[in-house]
């Protein structure tokens, strides 16, 4: 267990993981049904032309995509 908290350590400085801390505050099915509303109004806003696509990928970088420190 020490050794799985020195790993963790990077990404919390204040305190170690807890058992518990993996439970989200949404179901799975919460999590999808947000991301479908949040993908329509998306591609809708495209469809509008009030967003646009070059600019999304400007600012986002999908987590395959980014380099490796």
């Amino acid at each position: 267990m020490a050794a799985d908290a020195a790993r963790w350590q990077q990404y919390f400085r204040d305190a170690p993981p807890q058992p518990g801390d993996e439970q989200g505050a949404y179901t799975h099915a919460q999590l999808v049904r947000m991301d479908n509303r949040f993908r329509a109004r998306l591609l809708r806003a495209f469809r509008r032309g009030k967003e646009n696509r070059q600019a999304t990928t400007a600012t986002y970088k999908p987590e395959s995509c980014r380099q490796r420190a």
